[in-house]
């Protein structure tokens, strides 16, 4: 089997010829190890010139937009290269074409075609008579363009480098700040440095590439992981819907996936001024931007001091120190109990939302209701208005999977899930119904993600009405 030079294929790839390719090399030719790390960003398909034909279009005529939006036109503009559909930046299809070096007067502008467009003579009659009509001339200067590694995208990028095993590349990653944080397959770990660097290479925010090693456990949730490229620094910056918030990735746990579901939460759930109380709040994102949006009243929890340490610095950064009620680092059950004692032996009032986002263990918490006053709803003064305390209303978030056996869906599940923990007497599926039509609770589903094939991560959330609570308490009258 012959050799190539670098060399060679560097000129083999320079030519006018877009189609990227390589000669047929062996397995260590053809890729990267992680030895070869400092090679990677000379590789001849990430190192590219093209030469694109075009037409000369005068200023004064029809116009270029006009031109441009022609239907006939579009299979043979330079943006239907496919290579481009892979680069950061688009690229600029219509150019100034200067008739005078000296002046820089420009009358004409160039627009750039693919290159594979046909000669004026074997064009379609239509196209031959449009050129006209916009009085185009064709051919006009070859113009080159050139790419490198940093023009294009991590996962074109990686397309290149990794050899047929490693393939599709990692596309999937959460960025956290300045740091970049993947879940390697077994596939990739072999260039798990060379991911890392073309990670740090080609996104222009991230300096610091992080690698999972096992899975998040323990009562802090967080998890083991190796630094894969850029500075071993892990106390990020993140702002979410104007808030800021300050962290360690490494001391607490953080999903920047969940930033849809607070979101919804915030929208449709909770209205202004509202009591929330959330039992396992992390660093308390979602507490923090509904005191600083909706002015709501706050009781955060979370077992990792750590946890609570950044909360309390970032209600200061934010501003909203004055919101949270309390801010406590015990355990969920206790802390769910609590809402139900009196404050100082005044009239308790218990949260309009209590937020359980735990999925592992979020469900078996849910006993603790049993410890809450039977309250009817109640008036209260807020701005000025008269208002009517609400029943609170219960998000737990719990993974799920659909059960063909008893014909449950994943949704049916979780519900069930959520029922078995309230009350445990009574049926064992299919009691949404037990819920909503004996005791009221108003139960809602919501699909926030998928965790693996066939495994989802659903909020279930019921009104825990008095008539719950008294049988909770073993009053089923």
């Amino acid at each position: 089997m012959p050799s190539y030079s670098l060399h060679y294929l560097a000129t083999r790839f320079a030519t006018r010829s877009y189609t990227i390719s390589a000669p047929n090399k062996s397995h260590d030719e053809q890729t990267l190890k992680d030895d070869e790390l400092l090679d990677w960003r000379n590789h001849p398909a990430l190192n590219i010139s093209i030469q694109f034909p075009t037409w000369i279009i005068p200023v004064d005529g029809k116009g270029i937009q006009k031109l441009l939006s022609e239907p006939l036109l579009q299979p043979y503009l330079a943006t239907r290269l496919n290579v481009l559909e892979h680069t950061h930046q688009r690229l600029k299809v219509v150019q100034d074409y200067y008739t005078d070096g000296q002046n820089r007067n420009t009358t004409h502008k160039v627009v750039l075609l693919h290159p594979d467009t046909p000669s004026r003579e074997h064009l379609p009659l239509e196209m031959q008579q449009m050129m006209r009509d916009y009085k185009v001339d064709y051919p006009g200067p070859l113009v080159p363009v050139s790419f490198n590694y940093k023009q294009f995208t991590a996962s074109y990028v990686l397309s290149k480098l990794l050899p047929p095993e490693a393939h599709p590349p990692p596309t999937s990653f959460e960025t956290i700040g300045h740091v970049a944080h993947l879940n390697l397959r077994e596939n990739h770990l072999p260039y798990k440095r060379l991911i890392g660097e073309v990670l740090l290479e080609t996104l222009p925010t991230i300096e610091t590439v992080i690698h999972k090693v096992g899975e998040v456990t323990g009562p802090f949730r967080t998890y083991d992981f190796s630094v894969l490229a850029g500075r071993p620094d892990t106390a990020v910056k993140v702002t979410e819907s104007g808030i800021q918030i300050h962290f360690d990735v490494a001391e607490v746990y953080w999903s920047a996936r969940l930033s849809e579901e607070r979101q919804r939460i915030l929208k449709y759930e909770v209205k202004p001024g509202d009591f929330i109380a959330d039992a396992f709040c992390g660093v308390g994102a979602i507490c923090l931007m509904a005191a600083a949006q909706l002015n709501c009243t706050i009781s955060a929890n979370d077992w990792n001091p750590k946890a609570m340490e950044y909360l309390k610095a970032n209600t200061v950064l934010n501003g909203v120190e004055e919101n949270f009620k309390k801010l406590s680092c015990t355990d969920a059950y206790d802390f769910l109990m609590d809402l139900g004692l009196a404050d100082d032996k005044k009239e308790t009032r218990l949260p309009d939302h209590v937020l359980l986002n735990f999925p592992l263990e979020a469900p078996r918490f849910l006993g603790a209701l049993r410890w809450w006053p039977v309250k009817s709803p109640s008036n209260f003064k807020r701005n000025d208005k008269v208002e009517t305390h609400r029943s609170p209303r219960v998000h737990v978030y719990t993974f799920a999977r659909a059960d063909p056996e008893t014909n449950r869906s994943a949704e049916d599940v979780a519900v069930d899930l959520i029922a078995s923990n309230l009350l445990p007497l009574g049926d064992s599926t299919h009691r949404k119904d037990e819920l909503d039509n004996d005791y009221g609770c108003k139960v809602n589903v919501h699909d926030v993600r998928d965790v693996a094939p066939g495994k989802v991560v659903m909020c279930v959330s019921f009104t825990a009405t008095p008539r719950l609570l008294r049988c909770m308490q073993g009053d089923f009258s």
